[in-house]
């Protein structure tokens, strides 16, 4: 349960094999419940919104990344998890 936030109770279909998912990743203790999951994953998609349309913004103006782009992004992904790796050890 979040504390110190407002709740509301609502209620969602899903399709059975998402749930099914759901349930699963509970049970593995990867959530609290299948209402932390849920909230945990509209979360990541509100934060992730924002970032969506600024790179939809860079690209209308400046055009869609090249290959060298996109290599060197490669590179920098590489670099941070190494460097998470060395920092988890």
């Amino acid at each position: 349960m979040i504390f110190g936030m407002a709740t509301r109770k609502i209620t969602i279909t899903l399709p059975a094999d998402l749930l099914d998912s759901v349930k699963h990743a509970v049970e593995e203790g990867k959530a609290d419940s299948v209402s932390a999951y849920i909230t945990a994953a509209l979360r990541w998609q509100t934060e992730r919104d924002p970032l969506d349309l600024l790179i939809a913004g860079m690209s209308a103006e400046y055009g869609e990344p090249g290959p060298e782009d996109l290599a060197a992004v490669d590179r920098f992904l590489a670099e941070v998890r190494k460097y998470a790796a060395d920092s988890a050890a």
